[in-house]
């Protein structure tokens, strides 16, 4: 590529064997990069005017701002993986806001109880987490919980109405059976029936 290549004189003798030509960090400052040519451009502060140089490059610390907003959203979704049988609850949490949030931890309750708790290592700015938990499943909605209670970091969120999904859904499945095995029978007695009918026909004619 005919580019200057920044090299270490010392080998990283000097550094603990970490490169910091090729990778940056927020400990160092590079206030300019040579490409082609390795004079051109100057670095910031080798602009000097008039007989007497004078420092003209201040780098300072900013301070950490009063109130960091992380801007917390979570969106979740109940869907049916087999009709009327199994659902799964999915979560998605946003991190919205400026600054991540590192090792805090995700807590799942079902009518009041833990149910899921897991430890989510850094949630980045604009990013966001994906959970899919089971949700018990039984007939007419026995083992199934009233109310999901979602809490991670300083947001919270309650999901009511579960149960009664699972309800419609096992009466749903109920009735889906019921009518199923009632037109099997009345299939099946049907056929029965002209069956019989053909064999008393068949007596009669013989």
């Amino acid at each position: 590529r005919k580019v200057w290549v920044a090299v270490d004189p010392t080998w990283e003798k000097t550094t603990g064997g970490i490169d910091y030509f090729r990778s940056s960090d927020l400990k160092h400052f590079s206030f300019v990069f040579h490409g082609e040519s390795s004079t051109q451009p100057l670095s910031p502060g080798s602009y000097k005017f008039g007989a007497e140089p004078s420092k003209d490059v201040f780098v300072t610390l900013g301070g950490k701002p009063e109130f960091i907003n992380n801007n917390l959203e979570v969106d979740t979704k109940i869907v049916s993986v087999i009709p009327l049988i199994k659902y799964r609850l999915i979560v998605n949490i946003y991190n919205k806001g400026q600054s991540a949030i590192y090792n805090d931890k995700l807590k799942i309750l079902f009518d009041g109880k833990k149910y899921y708790e897991e430890n989510i290592e850094s949630l980045l700015p604009f990013s966001n987490n994906r959970l899919e938990l089971s949700i018990p499943f039984s007939l007419f909605g026995k083992n199934s919980p009233n109310d999901i209670f979602i809490i991670y970091h300083n947001l919270s969120k309650d999901v009511k109405g579960v149960k009664k999904q699972m309800v419609i859904g096992s009466v749903l499945l109920f009735f889906s059976v019921v009518s199923f095995v009632l037109i099997y029978f009345i299939f099946r007695f049907r056929s029965l029936k002209y069956f019989l009918q053909f064999i008393r026909d068949e007596k009669l004619s013989n």
